[in-house]
């Protein structure tokens, strides 16, 4: 088990790891996915069989689903929280508590477009550093539009990140990155030069980009 689990990880190290200069900010490696490394360390401590295939299930959807991703690097609404009940389903197996991810969308929305891995990373700080070990949480996600044709995705329900770690990049948080990462790939395609991608706002952690 501890052989696979090492296997798996160097194949989703392979899957993020290879970047140009020039793809810097596109890549979802820049988030560190510190969540999917300690799943791997933790999945030797799962003795019952039926759940190992289940955990491993659920950590191959999600590195498929990295590679798939890596093509343009975007993805949808759906797909994203599809995968992010994945990240959940692999994290409550190999530990004794559980997540919630309670979402909040209109079926209109499921197929806006997105950069693939966003919602999982913002997903993956909350489980890494705004839950406590050895309890329980429901973490919350409420999507809607703004009057000015935004779509917001506020996190809620968690010790949410000081502001710091969304403007400069301390150890341990991917957030910074995703932000030049989301900063960037709008800049480029939409040219919103000076909108707010992500920030802190009345207890939510917000994602917010153009339908």
């Amino acid at each position: 088990m501890e052989i696979l689990c090492l296997i798996l990880f160097f194949l989703w190290l392979y899957a993020f790891g290879k970047k140009s200069e020039q793809e810097f900010k596109l890549d979802v490696k820049l988030s560190d996915l510190h969540t999917i490394s300690n799943l791997m360390q933790q999945a030797a401590n799962i003795s019952d069989q039926a759940k190992q295939q289940e955990f491993l299930s659920a950590l191959g959807a999600l590195m498929r689903y990295g590679f798939e991703v890596q093509k343009d690097g975007f993805s949808t609404v759906e797909r994203e929280l599809f995968h992010c009940r994945e990240l959940l389903r692999a994290y409550s197996l190999s530990s004794r508590h559980g997540c919630h991810l309670q979402v909040d969308v209109a079926p209109e929305y499921h197929r806006v477009k997105l950069p693939g891995l966003s919602l999982i990373c913002l997903l993956e700080n909350a489980l890494q550093h705004g839950v406590k070990q050895g309890q329980s949480a429901e973490i919350r996600l409420h999507i809607q539009e703004t009057r000015n044709r935004k779509l917001t995705f506020a996190f809620s329900g968690y010790q949410l990140p000081e502001a710091k770690a969304l403007e400069r990049a301390p150890k341990g948080h991917g957030l910074f990155f995703l932000k030049k990462r989301l900063e960037y790939c709008y800049c480029m395609h939409n040219r919103h030069q000076d909108q707010e991608r992500l920030f802190l706002k009345e207890e939510q952690l917000i994602m917010q980009i153009p339908v």
